[in-house]
């Protein structure tokens, strides 16, 4: 077990260490982004006259982000200031400038790193790093009114990042990391409770097994009270061992498998997996809708349909419910051909059928198994499904048969709170979660929704002598109503918190 550091003075010197992001990820700059490298008079470079690539240039600012992520910042500064000024204008000139205040933010030196970036903003207005030195230059001013008579954060929680960096995983660290932006700035800025900090510190896993380990080694080292991430099964379950022999809470933001935190103590799981998703829908379905007597269809076994409904079945018949049968579809023709495998009188005998779907033929099995349903003419069936089903242009004959779901994600963009955090996140992205690829918008809010709960969690006790250890912590938090998540652990490190949605008259409402 480590020996946690002391509060280091500057609540807020250890924020920026994602932002990496903005020197090195090649969505944010491209090989040759004429518009970000802007002159010394504002004027935009020619299309015509493409910022050139100097290796030398490269060489020294590659080795300021190597010193940058080992937490050498006065060299980084060093390094960073040779590409700026050793060489006429090149492709990493605004990026080098961007890091070299960050250095000097990171050392502390907050007066300095807003003198730099003001200079920034002046020199380089079109360049596509202006939201982050602006949001930059605010922390350091921020930094600034503490030094001089703000007074010392109340409570002050070190939260761990670890996320891949590199050309596959880009686009979907970004749009992690800017909803946990959000709700950091959200934080810090005293909405939550005043004088309570954040302090970010972010890791590299590479997107690797090895990659997750090590990152959540130096994250232990460097004493982070609670990590987010990593994103995927494949590298949350080994970073996951780091976290165990460490003692060091993990909050996994999107692995289903639950294999990630099963048989661990400190490793928790923010999107409810596989098979809690089947249970939770028993549970449902037999307490809520007072369904007790229920069909079970699936794709075969190795699906997701498959554990979803080899999870309902058990969780029914625990409950004391009666599964009447049990069966296995394969492929789109015989979900077409649903009735004829499980005629009308065991489907009416059933009252309820669970019928979760999976892989990228889902919206079609959907509409053959309803269609299958309709040449039954079963009278009061009900259909319970998965997340599959969700928003499906089928809404008279899903309403037929009240289908009713459970979803671990769901945006309401009606709701105030969800409406202001897409004007911020425009604000500081440039786009909207909307906007973004579809593992990117969940994302997105889901980097939101999990710091918030962890705080939520954290400053349960306004007294930071008397806060709990954060697993505890996160095992005794009431229920968290997010933008996209409901998370609720309730004693277990798998989140238990679903939505439960339902087709009625033609259109979907939310039950739960």
């Amino acid at each position: 077990m480590r020996s946690r550091p002391f509060p280091i003075p500057h609540p807020l010197s250890t924020f920026l260490g994602l932002a990496l992001l903005a020197a090195t990820l090649p969505a944010t700059l491209p090989a040759t982004e004429a518009h970000a490298q802007v002159g010394a008079g504002g004027q935009e470079q020619a299309q015509a006259d493409p910022v050139p690539r100097i290796e030398e240039a490269e060489q020294d600012f590659q080795r300021g982000v190597d010193a940058f992520e080992a937490g050498d910042y006065g060299m980084a500064l060093q390094r960073f200031e040779v590409a700026i000024g050793s060489y006429p204008l090149h492709q990493k000139t605004t990026a080098a400038a961007l890091m070299a205040a960050k250095a000097l933010y990171r050392q502390g030196e907050y007066a300095r790193a807003d003198e730099r970036l003001s200079r920034f903003l002046r020199e380089y207005p079109s360049s596509s790093y202006v939201g982050v030195a602006r949001r930059v230059r605010s922390y350091a001013r921020e930094q600034l009114g503490l030094a001089t008579g703000g007074g010392a954060a109340a409570q002050t929680i070190q939260l761990g990042i670890a996320l891949p960096l590199g050309d596959q995983n880009a686009a979907l660290t970004q749009a992690m990391f800017s909803g946990v932006e959000q709700a950091v700035t959200r934080v810090n800025r005293g909405e939550e409770q005043p004088g309570t900090t954040v302090r970010m510190i972010f890791r590299n896993t590479q997107a690797t097994p090895q990659g997750a380990r090590e990152a959540l080694g130096a994250l232990a080292e460097a004493g982070a009270d609670v990590v987010i991430g990593p994103l995927f099964s494949r590298t949350a379950r080994p970073a996951g061992a780091v976290a165990e022999e460490e003692r060091l809470t993990m909050v996994a933001p999107l692995a289903g498998d639950r294999g990630v935190s099963q048989g661990r103590r400190y490793v928790f799981q923010a999107n409810p997996t596989i098979a809690m998703r089947g249970r939770q829908m028993a549970r449902f379905a037999e307490q809520s809708l007072q369904e007790d007597r229920f069909g079970v269809v699936s794709q075969p076994e190795g699906t997701q349909s498959h554990t979803l409904a080899t999870s309902f079945r058990r969780e029914a018949e625990r409950l004391g419910a009666t599964v009447a049968f049990s069966d296995t579809l394969r492929g789109l023709r015989a979900y077409g051909r649903l009735n004829e495998r499980i005629p009308a009188p065991r489907l009416q005998n059933a009252g309820a059928v669970y019928l979760p779907v999976s892989g990228e033929q889902a919206p079609r099995l959907v509409q053959a198994a309803l269609t299958a349903l309709d040449r039954a003419e079963v009278p009061r069936l009900r259909v319970l499904g998965n997340s599959a089903w969700d928003d499906r242009p089928v809404e008279q004959s899903a309403s037929r048969y009240r289908v009713t779901y459970a979803s671990p994600f769901e945006v309401d963009p009606s709701r105030p709170e969800v409406q202001a955090f897409i004007e911020d996140f425009e604000a500081t992205t440039g786009q909207t979660p909307d906007q973004l690829a579809p593992p990117g918008r969940r994302l997105a809010y889901t980097g939101y929704d999990v710091v918030r709960f962890l705080v939520g969690a954290r400053l349960r006790s306004t007294d930071a002598a008397q806060a709990p250890p954060m697993r505890e912590a996160l095992l005794e938090a009431p229920r968290y109503e997010g933008l996209g998540l409901r998370i609720q652990f309730e004693g277990s490190t798998v989140n238990q918190g679903v939505f439960y949605q339902r087709y009625r008259d033609g259109r979907l409402e939310r039950l739960r």
